[in-house]
């Protein structure tokens, strides 16, 4: 009786915990992670259809040019990115502790009782998002950075995805003249 007790005193604290405990994954992280996905989905369904015409023929053939026409590709690198700099300040962190270099790239904490190491300052620290939404408020600065960062890379990434995939604008003009297809209403 008194373990069914200690268990219905505990619900609401048990619920919260799987929520929004901290030192383990959560159900509001795999929440917000189908939030994303869902949100990005929908994104990737935007499209913009153009009417092309071709010399031979009078016929209009549709061409779709997609909002997101770069994909995941530059999140991916920007990710692959991050990973390598955190390995690579970690290491320098447990082999060079204490030296300058190594300050410059990261400076580590261990949380939890698992081990882990977390950033806790250096140019690492600026780079990964902040754990809680609590730690975003609380460090404005870092926030900003970490935003800047992510948007400029996946920026910078994205256009160099677009020149080395030939995808970019004038690499599709070029095709399309070839293939004498021109948008209808527009001189070639």
């Amino acid at each position: 009786m008194l373990y069914g007790a200690i268990f219905r005193s505990n619900r609401l604290s048990a619920i919260q915990n799987a929520l929004f405990r901290s030192d383990l994954t959560n159900i509001s992280n795999l929440l917000a992670t189908a939030l994303v996905f869902l949100i990005v989905i929908f994104f990737q369904g935007f499209h913009v259809n153009l009417r092309l015409s071709n010399n031979k023929s009078s016929s209009e053939t549709p061409y779709s040019i997609r909002l997101f026409y770069t994909s995941n590709i530059p999140i991916i690198l920007q990710t692959a990115l991050v990973s390598n700099l955190y390995f690579f300040s970690q290491m320098l962190y447990r082999n060079f502790k204490g030296t300058f270099i190594t300050s410059i790239f990261g400076s580590w904490q261990e949380a939890g009782n698992q081990g882990q190491l977390v950033p806790v300052g250096g140019l690492i620290y600026y780079i990964t998002s902040p754990r809680t939404l609590f730690d975003a408020l609380r460090d404005p600065i870092h926030t900003i950075i970490y935003i800047l960062f992510i948007v400029g890379s996946c920026a910078l990434f994205s256009r160099t995805w677009i020149e080395v995939s030939g995808q970019g604008p004038s690499e599709v003009a070029q095709k399309l003249k070839a293939e004498g297809m021109f948008l209808k209403g527009h001189t070639n």
